[in-house]
């Protein structure tokens, strides 16, 4: 992956990010928690070392690199990024229109709510996680990751998401 680009895009989404609580603050300090903004920062930052350190270099050379890295965007990043409550900060983020919309989108009735209600189930999260893990492990996919660079790309997203 690209360095400058990865840093720049995880800067992209820490502006996004701290213009989202901001706002959100201002509405009401009630509604957000201090601690917010350092985890999603300490995730990004964790995302960047996976990313776009020596490490990520490391990785295209040595197994246990490649698997570190794997094991800092999945148990490290991914646990503080949420755990900042990136979701409503992005949304405010966003200029009022933009807002509307994703809230007509995110209504209790809209097909794309009950989605993601099922997708985040405990159980149905966890199958989707193990199976994503265990399908890029497969050799062939594995071997598919290591030698293109947009595979790789896809991989990590999958990891992520």
């Amino acid at each position: 992956m690209n360095t400058g680009l990865a840093l720049a895009a995880l800067a992209l989404l820490f502006a996004a990010y701290a213009i989202g609580w901001c706002r959100l603050a201002r509405r009401s300090a009630s509604a957000v928690a201090p601690w917010r903004p350092l985890a999603a920062a300490g995730g990004l930052a964790t995302f960047g070392l996976a990313l776009a350190s020596p490490l990520a270099e490391a990785a295209h050379q040595r197994f246990a690199a490649h698997m570190l890295q794997h094991v800092l965007m999945m148990m490290l990043a991914v646990p503080l990024v949420l755990s900042s409550d990136p979701f409503a900060a992005l949304v405010w983020a966003l200029p009022r229109q933009g807002r509307a919309a994703v809230g007509r989108l995110l209504t209790r009735a809209a097909p794309l709510r009950r989605l993601a209600t099922f997708l985040v189930a405990p159980t149905v999260a966890w199958v989707l996680s193990a199976s994503v893990v265990w399908l890029w492990h497969v050799p062939a996919l594995y071997d598919l990751a290591l030698e293109n660079e947009i595979w790789h790309v896809v991989e990590h997203g999958a990891f992520v998401m």
